[in-house]
């Protein structure tokens, strides 16, 4: 899933489909919010520093205000989670 309101809703599709997560399909998300280690089958995650983000993104904000230019772009580094939701075998 692309961002976390899709792992959201993938994960309700699998339920509502009656799909076992990890087992008839691998699942990854976005954002390691507590909710995705407490299903069935936790869900593996790309993990990002959304803190660091908009810390990132505040500070570059600011400085553009006092450079009067546009805002300069930032690359936050990611992290891979392993966990049940990928242990699929077909």
């Amino acid at each position: 899933a692309g961002d976390s309101m899709m792992t959201f809703g993938a994960l309700e599709a699998c339920y509502r489909e009656n799909l076992d997560i990890g087992k008839q399909l691998a699942l990854i998300g976005f954002d390691d919010f507590v909710f995705m280690r407490i299903q069935p089958a936790p869900v593996a995650i790309i993990d990002q520093s959304v803190e660091h983000m908009g810390r990132t993104a505040l500070r570059n904000l600011v400085q553009s205000f006092s450079a009067k230019s546009p805002p300069e772009g930032a690359v936050v580094k990611t992290r891979f989670i392993p966990r049940e939701s990928i242990e699929f075998t077909p």
